[in-house]
């Protein structure tokens, strides 16, 4: 695993994303993904990483607050876009950049990104329980599932978000693109999983990173 993840750093993506979730097939505990980024922070400083957790997993998200030295951020995943206006724990960021979620606290280093898994229309009325972040990830939604299956989202559902976020769900080199493009305005960039390995899940193929890579930098420069 940290030969894969240096082979991927040295590639030079915006941002690598471990997954925290246990159950799934790509976890990782926090302090192994925290020894592999110390790692990976050695030869590629300038590669951002973000923990994926659980919104309902209060011992994990507690537990993140002594490695908030390797984490620029914390992907929260939402249980799905139909319990956003629901009795989902509120996410509240004060002016200093620090924020809670429910009872917990976080400092300003690990910037909260909600991650929601959109299963119908959403728009920002739906989000506004969390309209304070700064962007969100949109993912598809597969019952039973966290992330990482593989599936689209159907870009009509999110035609009327125009808070910043990322798009997730089935993205690979080949369909990234043309995704983008159908997106509203307010995209600012993708995310992919499955659609960058071949059938082992956590470890990346390095042609399809590298095309990945290129093809989101290509379509910036448009």
């Amino acid at each position: 695993m940290l030969e894969n993840a240096l082979q991927v750093a040295a590639l030079q993506p915006d941002i690598m994303g471990w997954v925290l979730v246990p159950g799934t097939p790509r976890y990782l505990d926090p302090a192994t993904a925290a020894r592999n980024i110390e790692r990976i922070q050695r030869s590629f400083p300038m590669v951002k990483h973000w923990a994926v957790v659980l919104h309902s997993n209060t011992a994990q998200l507690r537990a993140l607050g002594q490695f908030d030295q390797f984490f620029q951020a914390i992907q929260i995943v939402w249980p799905d876009s139909d319990d956003l206006p629901g009795n989902t724990r509120p996410l509240h960021i004060a002016a200093d950049g620090s924020w809670s979620l429910g009872d917990l606290q976080f400092t300003a280093s690990m910037e909260p990104v909600p991650a929601i898994r959109v299963k119908a229309q959403i728009d920002n009325n739906s989000l506004q329980r969390i309209l304070k972040c700064g962007h969100f990830v949109l993912d598809a939604w597969v019952a039973g599932q966290a992330g990482g299956t593989g599936h689209r989202i159907r870009s009509e559902w999110i035609q009327s978000v125009q808070r910043p976020f990322l798009l997730a769900g089935g993205l690979d080199p080949l369909n990234v693109t043309q995704a983008i493009k159908a997106a509203p305005a307010s995209i600012i960039g993708a995310d992919s999983s499955s659609g960058l390995e071949n059938g082992i899940a956590g470890v990346k193929d390095l042609a399809k990173v590298k095309a990945w890579i290129k093809a989101i930098h290509n379509y910036q420069v448009l």
